[in-house]
């Protein structure tokens, strides 16, 4: 998508990758949240990176995702899907992907290989 300067698109993909990331690794540890907040997952997330679940901690990322739930163009919403396109620079959309990118291989690729 983001060779068809399709940035928003690219965008509101990249945020879902690091939602289910974020939701695979409450769902390994037998935490259970819904919903969409990017913010709320990461708070989760964090959490059991100092609780008691050692199998779930070793997966969570050195850095958790920087990409916020946010109003655009500050951070990932779901319903971005429903706005005019423009919100995201080719850079914004970039620098997404490159975080979700890492967010996954040092999570659920990493539960892969072991």
């Amino acid at each position: 998508m983001l060779d068809a300067a399709r940035y928003d698109g690219a965008g509101y993909h990249v945020g879902y990758v690091v939602e289910c990331v974020l939701k695979t690794l409450l769902q390994v540890s037998g935490a259970s949240l819904q919903g969409q907040d990017l913010s709320a997952l990461n708070a989760w997330v964090a959490a059991l990176a100092t609780g008691d679940s050692p199998h779930t901690a070793r997966y969570i990322p050195d850095l958790l995702p920087d990409i916020a739930y946010a109003t655009l163009p500050a951070g990932w919403k779901e319903t971005m899907r429903y706005r005019a396109p423009g919100d995201l620079t080719w850079q914004q959309a970039q620098n997404w992907l490159t975080e979700a990118e890492r967010v996954y291989q040092q999570t659920v690729q990493q539960m892969w290989i072991e």
